[in-house]
């Protein structure tokens, strides 16, 4: 099973998401939606199921609040999704963290975000642990910083494979026979305004 991130999962529901940029690099993760597309396929193949603890859903959610339902029934109506609350279980998981962590003189573990999103990251974190997520993907540092410290791999969406495109033998065919095609007209990114 693997846990996925408020950025990820933003990417799954709604079309119209932003482009994440890798936090490694600055740049725009190329192909991110057919990526993140292409891993929920591998999983549901497999019958394996993909987390989203509570902390990332409404993270994601707030984009779409108050009119949020719709994207619960469609991840509910879905087997391979597991949503997942922050229980006691987690909660004595952070509790043991931070206790340590005060121990050793610092209760962030070196991190230098705010402590509330260091809060808030380590939910995300401890929920994934304790439902046995073998991975979680994300697009933030912060996670990742995070699963470094508690043992558990997070990835990035530019670390995922670019989907192999499937041709069409007729489309390319009919291409053959219809000549070059223009370039279509690039968007004008004012149209957004």
């Amino acid at each position: 099973m693997i846990a996925l991130d408020a950025g990820v999962l933003s990417v799954i529901l709604y079309p119209q998401s932003p482009i994440p940029k890798d936090f490694k690099t600055g740049l725009d993760i190329d192909h991110a939606k057919e990526r993140v597309d292409q891993l929920v396929e591998e999983i549901r193949q497999s019958g394996d199921r993909i987390l989203i603890p509570t902390p990332a859903l409404s993270e994601a959610l707030v984009v779409v609040a108050p009119d949020v339902q719709k994207y619960l029934d469609e991840l509910e109506s879905q087997a391979c999704f597991k949503i997942a609350v922050f229980g006691t279980r987690a909660a004595v998981e952070i509790a043991l963290r931070v206790k340590h962590a005060k121990q050793a003189g610092d209760k962030k573990e070196g991190l230098l975000s705010a402590w509330d999103k260091v809060k808030y990251d380590r939910q995300i974190v401890a929920i994934a642990k304790v439902e046995g997520a073998t991975a979680i993907y994300s697009t933030d540092k912060d996670v990742h910083d995070h699963g470094k410290l508690w043992g558990l791999p997070v990835y990035n969406l530019s670390d995922l494979p670019i989907p192999l495109k499937q041709h069409n033998l007729f489309q390319e065919e009919q291409r053959k026979t219809e000549g070059p095609k223009l370039p279509a007209q690039a968007a004008d990114p004012d149209d957004d305004l």
